[in-house]
C-alpha cells in the first residue's frame, strides 16, 4: 500500500511540476533531504552502516550492550576508529603511489633512452675562521690559573 502511494506521489510530481502543492512536496521530499545529505561526512555514513549491521545482528547484542544506546555509543566509537583507519591507509597509499610514479618515471625515461638526471651536489667549501682575539676566560696579563681543589 504504501509503495502504491509512493508510486502516485511520483506520477503527480512527474506529470504536474508546475503545481504549487507539487512544488511544496518537491521542495519537502527531495531538496531538504538533498541538503541534509550533502552536510554528512565519512564518519556519519560508517555510523548509520555500522548501526544497521549491528541492529541486524538481532537483539542479542543490544541484551549484551544493555540498551540501544550502549549499542548507538560503540556504533559510534567503532566508525570513529573505522575513520581513522581509513584515513591513514589512504595517506600511506599516496606515499606508495609517489614512489610508483618516480619508479616509473625513471624506467620511462630508460626505455625511451634519455638518462635520467642526477641531482646536483653542492661542494663543500671549508671556511677558514679567522684568528680571534683573546677567548673570554683568559687572564688579561697571561699569567697561568690553576683551579683550586676544595
Amino acid at each position: 500500500m504504501s509503495a502504491g502511494l509512493l508510486a502516485l506521489l511520483l506520477l503527480t510530481m512527474k506529470l504536474w511540476p508546475d503545481v504549487p502543492v507539487v512544488q511544496v512536496m518537491h521542495r519537502w521530499l527531495i531538496a531538504m533531504p538533498l541538503e541534509k545529505l550533502s552536510q554528512l561526512s565519512r564518519k556519519h555514513l560508517l555510523f548509520a552502516v555500522l548501526i544497521g549491521v549491528m541492529a541486524l545482528g538481532g537483539f542479542e547484542v543490544i541484551a549484551v550492550l544493555g540498551s540501544a544506546d550502549a549499542l548507538a555509543l560503540v556504533a559510534w566509537d567503532m566508525s570513529l576508529y573505522l575513520d581513522a583507519v581509513i584515513a591513514m591507509w589512504t595517506a600511506s597509499a599516496i606515499g606508495r603511489m609517489r614512489g610508483f610514479v618516480s619508479y616509473m618515471r625513471l624506467r620511462l625515461l630508460a626505455a625511451i633512452g634519455r638518462r635520467p638526471r642526477t641531482p646536483r651536489t653542492r661542494s663543500h667549501r671549508q671556511t677558514v675562521r679567522a684568528e680571534r682575539g683573546a677567548a673570554n676566560d683568559d687572564d688579561a696579563d697571561g699569567a697561568p690559573v690553576f683551579a683550586w681543589a676544595a
